[in-house]
């Protein structure tokens, strides 16, 4: 038997060959490893992206969808009345503006807030109602808020803020007392909280009864949809239509009993006070006794009103967010009546998509645009 010695060559250990990276295959490994991981982190990303807008999208829905529900609720509870008063204040949104949105004062009966003193005895089933943009658009802070006034029915009776229109008086006489309406009514600051003007001056929301409603919107607009199947911004027929059996005036002043039969007014026909917003209809046209009463809302047939809402994150990212609100003008009277239609949502989506704002398409994006229509049935 053979034993091997140290000398012996197979008694020495036979070496396995062995290979360590380069330093060019660990580049490409960490390369590819770097990758990966930003491809990974790309779709955490993303998913996380997607997730926040989804979140945002949804309570945005929830939100206008709460606002119009609650606006419907209201509106189908107004008085069904032509004398019952109501505001529905049209505000021009051009820049440089301090009040660009719109604003809705009516009464209806629907639960409103009372003061603590208010007893259940005094407390009447009427209640003031109120839709406004407040805050500043220069800091970002408009929200819609809701008044909810509770009337006691030491209101309704007259001995304090006046609820429904008070005409003149005598039997030819039907123009509503200045004083008697929301606009001019001498008590309005025991309502709202201030005294505005009518027209040209903002009505600011000051009273407790009022809260924050739509935290995210930033604009709220209105427009009318006719019987007559048109759109407008005052709610009027035009008496343009075929089959219409009046004509439209629209005047700087209310009609008298002189605006008779000898000045080509005849019964049926409608008169629009410019300055005064409001609408009257001609019941009788009779010489030197013509009869002009309150129309109301009996030429509308739905309200059609639009709100954009962006979440306060991404409106700190706005340098300039008056200058943003103002991009969603009002659609003019030419858009109104063009076929089809060019409504506020279709206006204000043509500045929003492409975005032409001038803001991050990433804040853009967050920007939502909403429109219903709402019936309304005054008699």
């Amino acid at each position: 038997m053979h034993f091997p010695t140290p000398a012996d060559p197979q008694a020495r250990p036979r070496c396995s060959s062995t290979r360590a990276f380069t330093l060019v295959e660990l580049l490409v490994a960490m390369s590819v490893l770097v990758l990966i991981t930003a491809m990974l982190m790309g779709i955490v990303n993303g998913t996380t992206a997607t997730t926040v807008g989804s979140r945002l999208q949804i309570e945005a829905d929830q939100q206008a969808r709460t606002v119009f529900d609650r606006l419907a609720t209201d509106l189908a509870a107004m008085p069904k009345r032509s004398d019952v008063d109501f505001l529905f204040a049209k505000q021009d949104s051009v820049e440089g503006a301090t009040d660009i949105n719109d604003k809705l004062f009516f009464y209806s009966e629907v639960p409103g807030y009372f003061p603590s003193v208010s007893t259940d005895q005094t407390r009447s089933p009427m209640a003031l109602i109120g839709y406004q943009i407040t805050g500043a658009a220069q800091s970002g802070t408009f929200q819609l808020a809701r008044l909810s006034k509770g009337l006691s029915w030491s209101t309704l009776q007259g001995t304090g803020p006046m609820t429904l229109l008070t005409t003149g008086s005598g039997s030819t006489s039907f123009e509503p007392l200045s004083a008697s309406t929301i606009a001019g009514n001498t008590n309005w600051s025991e309502i709202i909280g201030t005294s505005p003007t009518y027209q040209g001056t903002a009505y600011k929301l000051t009273d407790t009864d009022s809260s924050v409603f739509g935290e995210d919107i930033f604009r709220f607009e209105f427009c009318y949809q006719l019987k007559d199947g048109s759109y407008s911004r005052i709610p009027v027929m035009s008496g343009t239509a075929a089959t219409a059996a009046f004509k439209y005036y629209k005047q700087t002043a209310a009609p008298t009993a002189s605006d008779d039969n000898t000045k080509q007014y005849k019964a049926t026909d409608r008169w629009y006070d410019d300055t005064g917003k409001r609408a009257y209809i001609c019941v009788s046209a009779a010489t030197g006794a013509a009869v002009w009463q309150p129309l109301g809302l009996d030429d509308v047939s739905a309200l059609v009103v639009a709100t954009a809402s962006l979440d306060p994150a991404d409106r700190a990212r706005v340098p300039q967010f008056s200058t943003l609100a103002e991009k969603f003008k009002d659609p003019t009277d030419a858009e109104l009546q063009a076929n089809p239609p060019q409504l506020m949502a279709e206006t204000w989506l043509k500045v929003l998509k492409p975005n032409t704002l001038g803001i991050p398409n990433t804040v853009a994006a967050q920007i939502h645009v909403y429109q219903r229509s709402i019936p309304i049935n005054p008699q």
